[in-house]
């Protein structure tokens, strides 16, 4: 999976299109939000995207005012309003970022669509931010660790749904598995609400008359020389923390679940011995 989005990041308009099962269970995840909106795919080529296909079966479930989807790849206009289709040719390069696709974007209620992974950690956050964007992605695992997409997370500003790993296909026609998160802001006033207060903590174990700190993904940040020599935290951690990697060793630790069922989940990190 790293080796697919690292050559990923070095590519300028990646592309990893995404599969039916897994349009019809990103759709799922955030349909109660999208009901009576109108929804803008802005890196979906209507006629091969899966995600489209999607709303528009559902278009009359979900009470959809209309849907609209452009890409820099089919550079056209694309607009249902559950009845009539309307197309015609974009001006520009259809980029999500251009002037024309957020004039676009701002008509909308919301846009949902996946896309390049490249441009997460900075590109499309900025695109997010600076137009003030109502929207959900589909996003890598790894994404976790993008300092301006985590501290939004911390602040309660987006929340992530987990869809662990996921079939896709790339233009070459290869089928690639990725783990994937969605990554939205819908409803997140009352999520935020519920949330309130009720910071996630995690009991230290003792284990064979050892103490173990056990942590939370966001709670693995900074510099690793104040992390213990010995910890718990979810296995996705080293996805977002690489460096990780080169001062720890990953196990896993099933015997957790006789402990605490709860983090049974979690991987212990032991740091690597120096070599001499």
């Amino acid at each position: 999976m790293s080796r697919h989005l690292n050559n990923a990041q070095r590519k300028d308009n990646d592309e990893y299109y995404t599969g039916r099962e897994t349009a019809v269970e990103f759709i799922d995840s955030i349909s109660s939000a999208l009901f009576g909106k109108s929804v803008y795919c802005n890196c979906d080529e209507y006629d091969k995207s899966e995600i489209v296909k999607e709303l528009k079966r559902r278009f009359e479930e979900l009470r959809l005012k209309k849907l609209v989807a452009t890409s820099y790849t089919g550079k056209q206009y694309y607009e249902y309003n559950g009845e009539y289709e309307t197309i015609y040719d974009l001006e520009g390069d259809g980029s999500y970022d251009s002037e024309e696709c957020i004039k676009i974007a701002l008509e909308n209620d919301v846009i949902v669509t996946n896309p390049p992974f490249s441009h997460i950690s900075n590109r499309l956050y900025d695109f997010v931010k600076n137009n003030n964007l109502k929207f959900a992605y589909i996003m890598p695992h790894c994404s976790l660790g993008y300092s301006k997409w985590l501290k939004e997370y911390n602040e309660r500003k987006i929340k992530y749904i987990k869809m662990i790993n996921r079939i896709f296909t790339t233009p070459e026609n290869k089928r690639v598995k990725i783990g994937i998160l969605v990554c939205n802001n819908l409803g997140i006033d009352k999520y935020r609400a519920m949330k309130k207060d009720t910071k996630r903590t995690y009991k230290d174990l003792k284990i064979e008359d050892e103490i173990i700190r056990c942590y939370d993904s966001s709670q693995v940040i900074g510099s690793l020389d104040a992390l213990p020599d010995k910890f718990l935290a979810p296995i996705t951690t080293m996805l977002c923390r690489q460096d990780l990697l080169e001062k720890y060793e990953v196990s896993l630790y099933n015997q957790l679940k006789k402990y605490y069922p709860k983090i049974f989940r979690r991987v212990l990190y032991t740091k690597r011995e120096k070599k001499a």
